[in-house]
């Protein structure tokens, strides 16, 4: 709905990337926008006895921005689009990082920066931190969503 593409499922997680199969820019507006609609969206499945199970492991979601090597990998039997990289890598971290300090999304500093430049509006006041991330050498300045009023904490 917004532009992206998911490259992977990996287990209980997705790996989607804005503005790598197709030049955009509104790379980060667009990953903002899908993000709030997810965090909105998540706050329902409780409502959903189906969903409610899933909703029991708590939702984790994180949003870098910088270059990527993209392109298909595979061969004739099997050929996959797929995106790696630093970025992508300080993405992998950053979701992880939801469980250390108990938030719903992590966006770092220069991603949220770039939405706000091509438009983003917030629908929400996410936290600035500076944080130290397990596989980072010094601090990061990030944006943080954590769990609302009456929501489950991670």
């Amino acid at each position: 709905k917004h532009g992206g593409s998911i490259d992977k499922f990996l287990g209980d997680g997705i790996l989607a990337s804005f503005g790598a199969l197709r030049a955009c820019d509104t790379c980060c507006s667009d990953a903002l926008r899908a993000m709030d609609e997810i965090l909105a969206d998540y706050r329902t499945w409780a409502e959903d006895p189906v969903l409610q199970q899933v909703s029991d492991n708590a939702l984790g979601l994180a949003l870098s921005y910088g270059e990527v090597v993209f392109g298909p990998i595979g061969d004739g039997n099997r050929l996959e689009f797929t995106v790696i990289g630093s970025t992508v890598n300080l993405s992998a971290k950053l979701e992880k990082h939801n469980k250390a300090i108990g938030s719903r999304a992590i966006i770092s500093k220069p991603a949220y920066d770039a939405g706000l430049v091509q438009g983003y509006q917030p629908v929400t006041s996410p936290v600035e931190q500076t944080v130290h991330v397990e596989g980072l050498s010094g601090a990061l300045d990030v944006l943080v969503h954590f769990p609302g009023p009456g929501e489950r904490q991670t």
